[in-house]
């Protein structure tokens, strides 16, 4: 079992109870983001509770215009789970810290008696920093902007939907930190208007949107991976109602979808980024 206290690269199991590890050195201004996953299974086919948690932590937090930095995670877990499920929920979170460019500056676990806890559940907070010059809002929001979607959506949430009906899922779920592609966005279109993350689904996200503006989507155009699509059929639910964990969806000024999709699909694990709309009237 891991210890009560670690870092990503020391091990702080010997160091006394009331140790507190040194507050980081922040200078940019910071953006914080909290997660809670309650009830996720925590091995389903090849995805990762740990994994998947860390990278939805990651894009929260690029999705507030910050640079994914430190990340801290409390396990909670039945007394009865195999310590070697733990293990390696522990280890897919750590490796996904180090994909995501996160330090894990404490990791905390807490056993309860089995049957209070539905498996493990997890909550972290996460630190990033401010992407200088980029800021958004949307308040900002014009008729013309484009609307871009990152890349294929609703796996992660067909994924848990498939594990829950007893369907091993067959595709992978995890997602990715989606650092480079927020960055590349960044760099050629600092004064995007809104960037959201579709954690509740795409067709969530789209309708935060339209609550306050009118759009215009060819939903023909937004991307799914056809084992995802195969999934959802057999379950008949909608791949667009299902969360993504790693996918963004992006509104930016008149004229500038073109560049700002090419810069996206140069980018890591954007490259099926796609141009799904337009922003009509306020």
């Amino acid at each position: 079992m891991f210890p009560p206290y670690t870092h990503l690269n020391r091990d702080l199991s010997d160091v006394p109870s009331n140790y507190a590890i040194p507050e980081p050195e922040l200078s940019d201004p910071i953006s914080i983001v909290t997660a809670v996953f309650a009830g996720t299974p925590a091995i389903f086919g090849a995805n990762n509770l740990g994994r998947v948690a860390t990278n939805i932590l990651a894009n929260r937090i690029l999705a507030s215009g910050a640079t994914p930095r430190y990340l801290a995670a409390t396990y909670t877990f039945d007394s009865d789970i195999p310590v070697n499920i733990v293990n390696a929920v522990d280890m897919a979170m750590r490796d996904a810290a180090v994909q995501a460019e996160m330090e894990a500056t404490a990791v905390s676990s807490k056993t309860l008696t089995s049957g209070a806890a539905d498996g493990i559940n997890l909550s972290m907070f996460g630190i990033g920093t401010r992407i200088p010059g980029f800021s958004f809002g949307t308040d900002n929001i014009r008729p013309g902007d484009t609307l871009i979607v990152s890349g294929p959506v609703g796996a992660y949430g067909t994924a848990v939907r498939s594990a829950a009906y007893g369907i091993e899922p067959m595709f992978c779920a995890d997602g990715h930190a989606l650092t480079d592609g927020i960055h590349a966005l960044a760099n050629v279109t600092p004064k995007v208007r809104s960037l959201i993350f579709p954690d509740k689904g795409i067709a969530s996200a789209i309708r935060t949107l339209s609550s306050s503006h009118a759009v215009d989507i060819d939903i023909t155009g937004i991307p799914v991976d056809e084992a995802v699509i195969n999934a959802c059929r057999i379950m008949d639910i909608d791949p667009m109602e299902m969360p993504c964990a790693a996918s963004m969806l992006i509104v930016v000024p008149r004229g500038e979808g073109l560049k700002t999709l090419e810069a996206l699909r140069r980018s890591a694990y954007c490259g099926r980024a796609a141009i799904i709309g337009q922003i009509t009237r306020n």
